[in-house]
């Protein structure tokens, strides 16, 4: 973790999370629109409470992974992947209709910064749901945040391990909630009532009809396959597939990393795999490279307020 807390000139510091981005929603029916397009209660949050959410499709595919942060009764904070801030503004501005509700991008000067939760008295931030200690502000372009910083690497290594994966634009549609763990994770609520998706998703809760998982995928990899370190998976190109050996009698694509990072030699990412796969080897091609990931069920910190209905 670092201490220092400023921007370069160029607004690139190392605590900024350059994968994400951020959606504003306004208006006095701002709350209640919200609750009504996402899968978390938003209904009930306090004003200046942090939740993880996602936007459906009717068909109950996530588009969008997010975390909402209320500013105020009238000013609500989406952050998601920066392939898909534009994207999720213009669709959710489809259903505003006569609601007195204002979506639009957050201003292009003001970035995310990862920084120290429990240091930012008296600053608007989005607290992690999954990690109390951290946190995310938005901060202006060349100027500093009062506040200790964390690594930006650091941040998408504990989002990794903690098993939120941010999808972007080529994994959004593919994949229930369930798949994501975005249910364990308290991001969908089964006893709100309806929004987008909503009848598909609770079918999988009640029926048990999702038949993939997220794993965590580790190996060790040359920094020669992609490049130099550190860089994320998402600077590739992903979603990308994970392939079985021919005698291990599983589909020969027998899922898809959604996320991760490469760094000191090791790759940690997360899948979305067939519960079949958990606890074997699969192997993911990189630049004509062969690299041998170990696949392990997700195990989510079940303490936290998050794991509760």
């Amino acid at each position: 973790m670092e201490t220092r807390s400023d921007f370069d000139s160029t607004g690139t510091s190392k605590q900024v999370l350059s994968h994400l981005s951020a959606v504003l929603v306004s208006g006095s029916d701002a709350r209640r629109f919200l609750h009504a397009q996402l899968s978390a209660d938003i209904q009930d949050l306090a004003v200046g409470a942090s939740c993880l959410a996602a936007y459906c499709s009717p068909q109950g595919r996530v588009l969008a992974v997010i975390g909402c942060l209320v500013r105020s009764e009238t000013d609500f904070l989406l952050i998601t992947h920066r392939t898909l801030a534009a994207t999720l503004a213009q669709r959710l501005s489809m259903y505003v209709l006569h609601a007195a509700v204002e979506i639009g991008p957050a201003p292009q000067a003001r970035r995310l910064a990862a920084v120290v939760a429990d240091a930012g008295a008296g600053i608007s931030l989005w607290r992690h749901p999954l990690d109390p200690a951290r946190a995310l502000v938005e901060a202006a372009e060349g100027h500093a945040v009062p506040v200790p910083a964390i690594d930006a690497l650091q941040w998408r290594l504990s989002d990794i391990r903690a098993g939120l994966a941010w999808i972007n634009a080529e994994s959004s549609g593919r994949y229930l909630p369930q798949m994501l763990g975005l249910d364990v994770i308290g991001a969908v609520s089964y006893t709100k009532g309806c929004y987008p998706g909503q009848e598909v998703i609770a079918k999988a809760h009640y029926l048990g009809r999702v038949k993939r998982r997220l794993a965590w995928a580790s190996g060790t990899i040359d920094a020669g396959t992609i490049g130099a370190e550190p860089m994320s998976i998402g600077d590739i190109n992903w979603p990308m597939p994970l392939q079985a050996a021919e005698d291990t009698g599983l589909p020969a694509t027998a899922g898809n990393i959604v996320d991760g990072v490469v760094c000191n030699g090791s790759l940690n990412a997360l899948a979305v795999v067939p519960e079949a796969v958990l606890g074997k080897m699969l192997n993911l091609h990189i630049n004509s490279r062969q690299v041998a990931l170990k696949l392990e069920a997700v195990r989510f910190d079940l303490t936290l307020p998050h794991g509760r209905e």
